[in-house]
Protein backbone atom coordinates (compact mmCIF):
# COMPACT_ATOMS: atom_id res chain seq x y z
CA UNK A 1 0.00 0.00 0.00
CA UNK A 2 1.40 3.73 -0.98
CA UNK A 3 0.68 6.59 1.50
CA UNK A 4 0.76 10.23 0.46
CA UNK A 5 3.09 12.71 1.46
CA UNK A 6 3.15 16.17 0.70
CA UNK A 7 5.27 19.15 0.69
CA UNK A 8 3.73 22.50 1.76
CA UNK A 9 4.75 25.97 0.54
CA UNK A 10 3.85 29.60 0.56
CA UNK A 11 4.82 32.17 -2.76
CA UNK A 12 5.21 35.29 -1.09
CA UNK A 13 5.07 39.00 -3.45
CA UNK A 14 5.97 41.75 -1.95
CA UNK A 15 7.51 44.80 -2.57
CA UNK A 16 10.76 42.99 -2.46
CA UNK A 17 9.48 40.58 -5.39
CA UNK A 18 8.70 36.81 -5.43
CA UNK A 19 9.77 33.97 -3.06
CA UNK A 20 9.12 30.64 -2.42
CA UNK A 21 9.30 29.14 1.08
CA UNK A 22 8.74 25.76 2.22
CA UNK A 23 6.67 24.71 5.17
CA UNK A 24 7.82 21.95 7.69
CA UNK A 25 7.59 23.60 11.18
CA UNK A 26 5.00 23.79 13.33
CA UNK A 27 4.30 27.70 14.09
CA UNK A 28 5.47 30.23 11.78
CA UNK A 29 5.02 33.75 12.87
CA UNK A 30 4.43 36.22 9.41
CA UNK A 31 4.70 40.57 9.49
CA UNK A 32 7.35 43.04 9.30
CA UNK A 33 9.16 42.48 12.16
CA UNK A 34 12.72 41.44 11.99
CA UNK A 35 12.34 38.58 14.62
CA UNK A 36 8.88 37.11 12.57
CA UNK A 37 9.78 33.60 10.61
CA UNK A 38 8.48 35.00 7.71
CA UNK A 39 9.08 38.57 6.49
CA UNK A 40 6.75 40.31 4.86
CA UNK A 41 7.81 43.87 2.89
CA UNK A 42 5.36 46.70 3.43
CA UNK A 43 4.29 49.49 5.75
CA UNK A 44 0.99 48.43 5.66
CA UNK A 45 1.76 45.02 7.43
CA UNK A 46 1.61 44.70 11.12
CA UNK A 47 4.84 43.70 13.29
CA UNK A 48 3.32 40.54 13.95
CA UNK A 49 0.42 40.05 11.63
CA UNK A 50 -0.35 36.52 11.23
CA UNK A 51 0.21 32.64 12.19
CA UNK A 52 0.47 29.89 10.23
CA UNK A 53 -0.03 26.64 12.67
CA UNK A 54 0.26 23.23 11.22
CA UNK A 55 -2.07 20.34 13.01
CA UNK A 56 -2.65 17.06 12.20
CA UNK A 57 -6.23 15.82 10.56
CA UNK A 58 -7.95 12.97 11.67
CA UNK A 59 -6.50 10.65 8.46
CA UNK A 60 -3.13 11.32 10.37
CA UNK A 61 -2.44 14.21 7.27
CA UNK A 62 -1.00 16.94 7.69
CA UNK A 63 -2.28 20.56 7.10
CA UNK A 64 -1.60 24.53 7.86
CA UNK A 65 -4.56 27.00 9.21
CA UNK A 66 -3.74 30.81 9.18
CA UNK A 67 -4.90 33.26 11.99
CA UNK A 68 -4.82 36.59 12.38
CA UNK A 69 -2.71 37.96 14.80
CA UNK A 70 -0.19 36.52 17.45
CA UNK A 71 -0.81 33.74 18.99
CA UNK A 72 -1.28 35.70 22.41
CA UNK A 73 -4.82 36.75 21.18
CA UNK A 74 -3.36 40.20 19.61
CA UNK A 75 -4.80 41.23 16.03
CA UNK A 76 -3.11 42.44 13.37
CA UNK A 77 -4.27 46.21 12.27
CA UNK A 78 -6.14 45.50 8.83
CA UNK A 79 -6.29 41.65 8.81
CA UNK A 80 -6.31 39.36 6.13
CA UNK A 81 -8.22 38.31 3.16
CA UNK A 82 -8.39 34.76 2.40
CA UNK A 83 -9.75 34.19 -1.21
CA UNK A 84 -11.43 37.57 -0.84
CA UNK A 85 -13.24 36.95 2.51
CA UNK A 86 -11.70 38.62 5.41
CA UNK A 87 -11.00 35.91 8.24
CA UNK A 88 -9.99 35.79 11.56
CA UNK A 89 -8.78 31.98 11.13
CA UNK A 90 -9.11 29.27 8.35
CA UNK A 91 -8.21 25.78 7.55
CA UNK A 92 -5.87 26.48 3.95
CA UNK A 93 -6.04 24.50 0.90
CA UNK A 94 -4.28 24.10 -1.96
CA UNK A 95 -3.46 27.53 -3.71
CA UNK A 96 -5.65 29.96 -1.19
CA UNK A 97 -4.78 33.19 -1.83
CA UNK A 98 -3.89 35.17 1.37
CA UNK A 99 -4.00 39.09 0.59
CA UNK A 100 -1.53 40.58 3.41
CA UNK A 101 -2.91 44.78 3.09
CA UNK A 102 -2.74 46.15 -0.30
CA UNK A 103 0.51 45.11 -1.88
CA UNK A 104 1.23 41.56 -0.53
CA UNK A 105 -0.12 38.18 -2.26
CA UNK A 106 0.68 35.07 -1.03
CA UNK A 107 -0.61 31.59 -2.60
CA UNK A 108 -0.50 28.77 -0.26
CA UNK A 109 0.53 25.12 -2.08
CA UNK A 110 0.00 21.50 -0.93
CA UNK A 111 1.47 19.30 -3.75
CA UNK A 112 1.35 15.35 -3.36
CA UNK A 113 4.95 13.88 -3.65
CA UNK A 114 6.24 10.61 -5.47
CA UNK A 115 6.36 7.91 -2.51
CA UNK A 116 9.57 6.43 -4.57
CA UNK A 117 11.29 9.92 -4.58
CA UNK A 118 14.25 10.55 -2.47
CA UNK A 119 12.59 14.24 -1.93
CA UNK A 120 10.15 13.00 1.14
CA UNK A 121 9.77 15.53 3.68
CA UNK A 122 11.18 13.85 7.07
CA UNK A 123 8.11 13.68 9.84
CA UNK A 124 7.17 16.85 11.26
CA UNK A 125 8.79 17.70 15.06
CA UNK A 126 5.72 16.55 17.79
CA UNK A 127 4.97 19.32 20.42
CA UNK A 128 2.39 20.36 22.77
CA UNK A 129 -0.94 21.11 22.26
CA UNK A 130 -1.97 24.36 21.76
CA UNK A 131 -4.96 25.44 24.66
CA UNK A 132 -8.04 25.71 23.45
CA UNK A 133 -8.67 29.17 22.86
CA UNK A 134 -11.97 31.27 21.08
CA UNK A 135 -9.14 33.22 18.84
CA UNK A 136 -7.66 30.32 17.53
CA UNK A 137 -11.22 29.09 16.49
CA UNK A 138 -11.79 27.01 18.94
CA UNK A 139 -11.65 22.80 17.38
CA UNK A 140 -11.08 24.09 13.77
CA UNK A 141 -7.23 24.74 15.38
CA UNK A 142 -7.63 21.97 18.25
CA UNK A 143 -4.78 19.57 16.81
CA UNK A 144 -2.11 21.98 16.15
CA UNK A 145 1.37 21.45 18.13
CA UNK A 146 3.87 24.17 18.86
CA UNK A 147 7.73 23.67 19.25
CA UNK A 148 8.49 22.34 22.61
CA UNK A 149 12.42 23.25 22.73
CA UNK A 150 11.86 27.04 22.05
CA UNK A 151 13.70 27.46 18.69
CA UNK A 152 11.91 28.87 15.60
CA UNK A 153 13.48 28.83 12.12
CA UNK A 154 13.91 32.68 10.37
CA UNK A 155 13.48 32.29 6.89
Amino acid sequence: MQCSHFSHSLIVKDSQGQREISLNSPVYSIGRDAKCDIRLACRFVSRHHATLIQFSGRDKSISYGIMDGDLQGNPSANGILINGRKRQNHILTNEDHITFGPQVEVTYHKRELDTNSDDLEPNPPKGPRLPQSPYLGGSEFGAATVPDDGTSCIL
